[in-house]
């Protein structure tokens, strides 16, 4: 757990930033002065975004505002780090909701040593990016199993513990995210031979 305050930011209905704290400056390495008035996308980068983002649907399908998720992200200064997260409604005097709270506090730093990487990808191992980029291609389970010279079942526990690492709750997630990242193609065993 981290030792200091967590960052605190307030953003409206549409995403604009109207309060930025002196933690969320030395978290992020960006002056409240550079932050407000500017989308949340804009600010926090794609990959802290995007978690954002996931925090932001988990409150509108399931009620879970203010429950803290772990993610693992790319801050705007490349720095890949694991934090907690949460989404507050920010509640209007008349009682509407008129934005979000968004804490965050580092957990712990991670090393930076995927640099070129999608953020993400760094949280999986080379088997299970090899599983991603099969997901994202419409390949089910069995035919994972047969590109990767696998077990069905191992293939279906790849994918399972890929959707947890990065959060997700379907393949389809998870076929989004890994080709908006990029995630290089990978060579199948029918691909080594003449079949």
């Amino acid at each position: 757990m981290s030792d200091s305050a967590p960052a605190v930011i307030a953003l409206d209905a549409a995403g604009i930033v109207t309060s930025w704290d002196a933690a969320a400056a030395r978290l992020l390495g960006i002056a409240a002065a550079d932050a407000l008035g500017r989308s949340y996308t804009e600010i926090l980068g794609p990959s802290l975004a995007d978690r954002v983002l996931g925090l932001f649907i988990r409150i509108a399908r399931r009620g879970e505002a203010g429950r803290p998720m772990l993610v693992r992200a790319t801050l705007p200064h490349s720095e890949v780090v694991e934090l907690r997260a949460a989404l507050h409604p920010l509640h209007l005097v008349d009682g509407t909701v008129g934005g979000l709270v968004l804490t965050l506090e580092r957990t712990m730093p991670s090393a930076n040593s995927g640099v070129g990487m999608a953020p993400g990808i760094l949280a999986l191992t080379p088997r299970e990016r090899e599983v991603a980029v099969l997901v994202a291609a419409g390949r089910s389970n069995r035919e994972i199993a047969a590109a990767l010279v696998i077990g069905e079942r191992t293939a279906e526990n790849h994918v399972q513990h890929i959707l947890g690492k990065l959060g997700f709750r379907s393949r389809t997630a998870l076929a989004l995210w890994t080709r908006d990242h990029h995630a290089a193609p990978v060579q199948t065993r029918n691909e080594y031979s003449n079949e």
